[in-house]
């Protein structure tokens, strides 16, 4: 299960004509992507470093169709007039041969994995995340030394599991 990553892919124009640059310049820089599978993560600028809001998967239709949607929705119009630009990666599933995997109309599992962990990455980035499902999952999850840590109630185990893990305080 191989994915390679893309971006970030600016998105500054909310016009039509913007969205249609969006998608020619996509096709310009990676003319297969656009119908490709994968995950995929919408971050804004928070000072000098992009921050994730949220984190999207598309196995059953490509890219390009989920993109639509969002460009079509209130979420995505949201970031962009508080924030003025959202940056896109777009993480595609690869095939054992190096070409990006299309739709299938089936469910991936691969994908759903990766959805599911870079959700919670960004959870440590960004508790606003927008992923109300899995965030919820990942915010109930607690397990001392690895996720979701109280460091100040931690036992020995926890701690001596944090290391091995080499996991900070943080998560």
């Amino acid at each position: 299960m191989s994915f390679q990553t893309y971006g970030p892919l600016e998105f500054n124009d909310w016009s039509p004509e913007g969205v249609r640059a969006f998608y020619a310049e996509l096709t310009k820089q990676h003319p297969r992507l656009e119908s490709a599978i994968g995950v995929y993560v919408m971050a804004v600028k928070k000072g000098k470093k992009l921050v994730p809001y949220y984190v999207g998967k598309t196995d059953r239709r490509s890219f390009g169709h989920r993109l639509r949607e969002h460009f079509d929705g209130e979420m995505l119009d949201a970031l962009f007039h508080q924030f003025g630009k959202v940056y896109f990666f777009l993480i595609a599933r690869v095939t054992r041969a190096g070409g990006m995997k299309k739709p299938s109309g089936k469910k991936s599992n691969s994908i759903d994995h990766l959805e599911y962990q870079l959700i919670g990455t960004s959870l440590l980035k960004n508790p606003d995340l927008l992923n109300e499902k899995l965030k919820q999952t990942h915010m109930k999850l607690r397990v001392p030394g690895y996720i979701n840590r109280d460091t100040k109630t931690e036992n020995r185990s926890a701690k001596l599991f944090a290391e091995m893990l080499g996991v900070s305080s943080k998560a």
